[in-house]
């Protein structure tokens, strides 16, 4: 269960994640994969269990509102049949902010969809791509996913959505529930 990971193995992670930072160098770190937003990180170093994905500084409330829409987003998937590991939104203070972290069962590489399509022959009928697409087919005006293939993982039988680090839902008017803001600073400036 991922609520299993003591607070002192997170403010360790943390630790790492900030000397890496100060140097510069991120070749101690055990870094699983890098997001266009985050870095996946396994947990604890020695025998990892957990695959832990660092956002940017939150002030708390930005930090409780981010947690609420994750969970909100979870819940909201769930409900419409897609399949989502269990997260947990966890944070260690920094300062005066919060770095969160969403902590996650680390799951085997030969599940991860970008590994099952590579260890498969070419076949657009295979299994995970049409659940893949039945899970596509659940976008509203409201709710969305990204259908990258590497943010699932597939068990021959189930598929299941990893990266919800970026909850896709809107508002009645349109507008993204999640406040980019915090997140923004991520972001290359020319693309900003």
């Amino acid at each position: 269960m991922t609520r299993s990971l003591a607070a002192a193995d997170l403010m360790a992670l943390e630790a790492e994640v900030v000397a890496a930072l100060e140097a510069q160098d991120p070749s101690s770190l055990p870094v699983l994969g890098f997001g266009e937003l985050s870095v996946a990180l396994a947990w604890p170093v020695d025998e990892p269990r957990f695959a832990c994905k660092r956002t940017p500084p939150f002030t708390p409330a930005q930090f409780n509102q981010y947690q609420a829409l994750v969970d909100d987003y979870v819940g909201t998937l769930r409900e419409a049949g897609i399949g989502v590991i269990d997260t947990n939104v966890r944070s260690v203070e920094s300062g005066d902010r919060l770095i969160g972290y969403l902590v996650q069962p680390l799951l085997a590489k030969e599940s991860l969809g970008n590994n099952v399509l590579a260890a498969s022959d070419p076949d657009p009928d295979h299994p995970f791509l049409a659940a893949l697409g039945q899970a596509i087919a659940t976008v509203s005006d409201k709710l969305s996913i990204d259908a990258q293939v590497t943010n699932w993982s597939w068990d021959d039988t189930e598929l299941t959505l990893l990266d919800v680090g970026t909850p896709f839902m809107w508002n009645d008017d349109g507008t993204s529930r999640i406040d980019m803001k915090p997140f923004l600073p991520m972001i290359p400036a020319l693309l900003r």
